[in-house]
């Protein structure tokens, strides 16, 4: 059976060393912060040393040996000792380390989130004056043949400004309050192209769900711009939305040389990016297009 005063020197001499070890942990983890992340390494390396050597000193002190029970007479400092002093340095280092980098890599993130937040907002206010650029130079056009029209279409376009200033300012909308708003845009467009063959179809429930505003608005203005001045004008709208699918497909006619105009890809681009950055792994975009007609097609996974 183990003798109690041994018993008392080994409870002894563990508290010694587990206190000395937390003591050099602690100091060194503000020894980390303060010097060696400040790239103060010298002075770092100086208060390890001296850190190391006062705890080792101490150790030496205070452990008792248990062949010396009697006498209570105080051990001299040891390898072991130094050993152990040395592993919590290491340990207590390396949880810093650590440390450090997850903070590093929580800033990143952070700061990743910002300029993304940034790029969609820039995104989104290009859309407004760009809109208000084509809309002002539809009105112009039209109120030089016919100014009841051109009455109209200020009334119709101050109520899709206002309520664009107002969508603008929220992350997200309603689905149904975007198609609403292009199906807006589109009785505008309808006063000025009154020879124009349009179609709208909808099919699916569209009020549950949350996409970024004004993201269809620029597909639906270029398909009206692809299509003017030409004999046989037609716009062909379709949204769908099934089992968590949304479908948005644009057919309409085009001029021959309307896509070399480089304003014409603006909007198409700006889509794009927004979808990017989005829906990254979940959407699919696509343009094509033949001699005559010009296709979009977008699908979003929610």
């Amino acid at each position: 059976m183990l003798d109690s005063g041994i018993f008392w020197v080994w409870a002894h001499n563990i508290s010694i060393i587990v206190l000395s070890s937390a003591c050099t942990s602690f100091l060194n983890y503000y020894f980390l912060i303060y010097f060696f992340d400040k790239k103060k390494y010298f002075i770092y390396v100086l208060s390890i040393f001296t850190l190391v050597l006062i705890a080792f000193l101490t150790m030496g002190y205070f452990l008792m040996p248990i062949s010396a029970i009697e006498k209570i007479k105080m051990s001299e400092p040891s390898i072991p000792h130094l050993g152990s002093l040395v592993v919590t340095i290491i340990l207590s280092t390396l949880f810093r380390f650590a440390q450090r980098g997850i903070q590093k890599e929580n800033e990143f993130k952070e700061a990743s989130q910002k300029r993304t937040e940034m790029e969609l907002k820039l995104l989104q206010m290009q859309l407004q004056p760009h809109f208000l650029f084509n809309s002002l130079n539809n009105l112009y056009a039209t109120n030089l043949s016919n100014q009841h029209k051109a009455n109209e279409m200020i009334l119709q376009l101050a109520d899709l400004l206002r309520y664009q200033l107002e969508i603008g300012k929220r992350e997200k909308i309603n689905l149904l309050e975007e198609i609403t708003f292009t199906e807006n845009y589109i009785a505008l467009e309808k006063i000025r192209l009154s020879n124009c063959e349009l179609s709208i179809e909808k099919e699916g429930n569209f009020d549950n769900f949350q996409i970024p505003p004004l993201l269809l608005l620029p597909l639906v203005e270029n398909a009206f711009k692809h299509s003017q001045d030409i004999k046989k004008q037609f716009v062909k709208i379709t949204f769908i939305q099934k089992d968590n699918i949304f479908t948005f497909i644009c057919q309409n006619s085009i001029a021959k040389d309307i896509l070399q105009k480089k304003s014409n890809k603006i909007g198409l681009e700006n889509v794009k990016k927004r979808l990017e950055i989005l829906y990254e792994n979940q959407h699919t975009f696509s343009t094509e297009h033949t001699e005559n007609v010009f296709f979009v097609f977008l699908e979003i996974k929610f």
